[in-house]
């Protein structure tokens, strides 16, 4: 059986970042499992000039952050396998992999799963309607429009205000399709302020809060929509009925971790997100796994990614060298306002001297209090004027704020 130091699972920004800081930090046999037929995820998509920042210095397009990785990635001679899917993992870190080779095991020291998230598609959305032509998901989209070189539609309806549907929306409307609207159940914006203003207000793109879609019409081909608004338990309200004429439907609702591998091992998931839960080295509950990336949470920033994807390769090389991380935790937990916090565990002993909290509100707050608890006791009273619960906020706390006889950290939003 093959043995690597260590194999990152997933090939998109994070894992390619974390498999080449991984190598530069003395491990000498690493490879990235890539279940497409090339690396780079979503991002070999996604013409923006947003990422690199936090990398590369510089604000370039996905593909170009992409391709530059490659590079390293090639220079630094770390294997790769594409088409390869990861059936499943053991604790003892062996890999069953499924590809054109057949199904086979290899074994490693660590693993860092960088699997990203998947997307909702219409069956989970509960969208009544046949099964017509002109219904995707804001990625399959994207893919039409970067990888193959057509539009899906020309009038367009997109249901759900998440980043990749604002994004598309933007996208789309550059490449000469109308944008009849955004449809979003809830009353508040699911993606972040900074994408709603860049791509939908920028663009002049309505957007209907608290409505949902009843019924897709249309037989080969989706010819309409029949929308209404939602009261506060999302229920359709009676007369609020709307016919809206239209060929495309794209579903952007949120997205959910890939976080099953880690999940069928034992690994520690957050009810609210699904996504993995870690300590703050990145750490999963099961010894030398990490994680990284929108595999947490859908994070909004690829510099946010970036930084974790260089701390967990930089932690597995020291997990290599015989540290370890999962001792003596903190628990770190939400209120009952909070979706989730991240990290969930903290070990003094192996933390920073600056620990960064990720949080995120369950509803839009336009003004309150952010307060940390440490044992039942509040300690920090942070007051805003604004949250969006499309946006990830963050808290930054001195490691000499913290002791070792801890038991539990709390956030809350009051």
């Amino acid at each position: 059986m093959v043995h690597y130091d260590a194999v990152i699972i997933g090939g998109g920004g994070a894992g390619l970042i974390s498999a080449i800081t991984a190598k530069k930090e003395g491990a000498k046999k690493v490879l990235v499992i890539e279940r497409r037929e090339e690396l780079g995820g979503m991002l070999n998509f996604n013409i923006n000039n947003a990422f690199g920042k936090g990398y590369y210095e510089e604000m370039i397009t996905g593909p170009e952050f992409i391709q530059r990785l490659i590079d390293e990635i090639k220079e630094l001679k770390i294997d790769i396998k594409l088409n390869s899917m990861v059936l499943d993992i053991t604790r003892d870190k062996i890999i069953k992999i499924v590809s054109e080779e057949g199904v086979y095991n290899i074994s490693c020291s660590t693993i860092i799963l960088a699997t990203g998230y998947r997307e909702r598609p219409r069956g989970i959305t509960n969208i009544p309607g046949n099964k017509q032509a002109g219904v995707y998901t804001a990625g399959a989209a994207q893919r039409f429009i970067s990888r193959e070189g057509y539009i899906p539609g020309k009038e367009v309806v997109i249901f759900g205000s998440s980043d990749s549907g604002l994004v598309i929306a933007k996208q789309l409307t550059i490449e000469g399709a109308k944008i009849k609207m955004i449809l979003e159940v809830t009353p508040n914006i699911k993606g972040t302020l900074e994408n709603y203003e860049r791509c939908v207000e920028n663009f002049n793109i309505p957007v209907l809060f608290s409505h949902t879609i009843l019924k897709v019409e249309g037989n080969e081909r989706l010819t309409a929509l029949t929308i209404s608004e939602v009261d506060e338990d999302k229920t359709p309200i009676k007369g609020t009925e709307k016919y809206i004429p239209c060929d495309t439907l794209i579903i952007a609702a949120s997205n959910e971790p890939e976080s099953i591998l880690i999940e069928k091992l034992g690994g520690e998931i957050n009810s609210n997100t699904l996504g993995v839960n870690v300590n703050e080295s990145y750490e999963t509950n099961i010894d030398g796994i990490f994680a990284i990336g929108n595999v947490l949470y859908p994070h909004d920033y690829s510099e946010d990614i970036t930084e974790e994807a260089i701390m967990a390769g930089k932690n597995a090389v020291r997990y290599l060298n015989g540290e370890r991380f999962s001792l003596e935790d903190i628990d770190v937990v939400a209120g009952e306002n909070i979706i989730f916090v991240s990290p969930s565990h903290i070990n003094l002993k192996n933390a920073q001297e600056q620990i960064t909290f990720s949080f995120r509100p369950f509803t839009y707050c336009e003004e309150g209090n952010i307060v940390m608890y440490i044992d039942g006791e509040e300690k920090i009273r942070v007051p805003f004027e604004m949250l969006y619960s499309g946006e990830t906020m963050k808290l930054k706390l001195k490691k000499s704020m913290l002791s070792y006889d801890m038991k539990e950290i709390k956030f809350d939003i009051i």
